[in-house]
């Protein structure tokens, strides 16, 4: 069963927040993709990581963000490798 999360998502290189709602049962590549589409990052999206705050951890793959006990408020970031 999937349960929504709030994040605290941080565009480093356009310096944009934005406040986002997605299912943690989602994998972070299809989160990436997702906000390469959204927000219009353009570039080679496998230059591009993202980075988590509280917990901190380097989110990557096809591992679920289940997996890595984000919650509400948690803070990610969208910026190079």
């Amino acid at each position: 069963m999937s349960n929504k999360i709030n994040l605290d998502l941080y565009i480093l290189d356009k310096n944009e927040y934005h406040e986002i709602q997605v299912d943690d049962d989602l994998t972070v590549d299809e989160i990436r993709l997702g906000l390469v589409n959204a927000y219009h990052l353009y570039g080679n999206s496998d230059d591009y990581c993202l980075v988590s705050e509280n917990p901190i951890g380097l989110l990557q793959g096809n591992k679920k963000l289940s997996d890595y006990k984000l919650h509400n408020a948690s803070k990610i970031i969208y910026k190079k490798k």
